[in-house]
């Protein structure tokens, strides 16, 4: 092999190794401003995740360090809120042993006792109830989706996922699957 095509056979593999790697660098920084065109999630990702203002007693609940399926429900539970409910239960045991790593969470505006609260109990038993009285989590909810659907929230409390309300749990099911097939931010065991 003669000194120059052993030259353009060392140049080549490492333009080979070194341009894609360039090319992320580039991407990152935003000298390319390139986004996908089409995604696989189903829901509406929120970018940059959001902080989730939890009321003061969320941490007294077996909250902290687990994926959360958040629903605000209106001060009445309405045939569409016991729907979406009935969907979340039926998702949490879908979903295996995946689903120890969910918790489903109802912002009331009451307690248990109250409507929605027992509402939302006979539902699901297993729903956690988070009363939201200074009203401080619902606004950032309405200043984001118009406070109706569901939301998920990351272990770290960060809002990152929006569905509507009404939509079909399997596309929850599925967005929830891969991410945790791939998250490695979970409670500890």
């Amino acid at each position: 092999m003669s000194r120059k095509s052993a030259r353009v056979t060392l140049v080549g593999l490492s333009a080979l190794f070194l341009l894609p790697l360039m090319g992320a660098w580039l991407m990152y920084t935003g000298v390319i401003d390139w986004q996908p065109g089409e995604t696989r999630n189903h829901g509406t990702l929120v970018n940059p995740p959001l902080a989730a203002k939890l009321p003061q007693d969320a941490g007294e609940r077996d909250l902290t360090g687990h994926w959360m399926l958040l629903y605000p429900a209106d001060a009445v539970c309405s045939d569409t809120c016991k729907q979406d409910l009935v969907g979340l239960r039926q998702l949490r045991r879908a979903l295996g042993r995946d689903g120890e790593r969910i918790r489903v969470v109802v912002l009331t505006e009451g307690g248990a006792s109250e409507e929605p609260g027992r509402t939302i109990v006979e539902i699901d038993e297993a729903a956690s109830l988070l009363s939201d009285s200074s009203g401080m989590l619902r606004a950032q909810l309405q200043d984001l989706h118009g406070g109706q659907g569901t939301y998920l929230l990351d272990p770290l409390d960060n809002i990152m996922m929006h569905y509507d309300a009404g939509t079909d749990t399997n596309d929850i099911r599925l967005d929830l699957e891969r991410l945790l097939k791939y998250a490695k931010t979970d409670p500890q065991k």
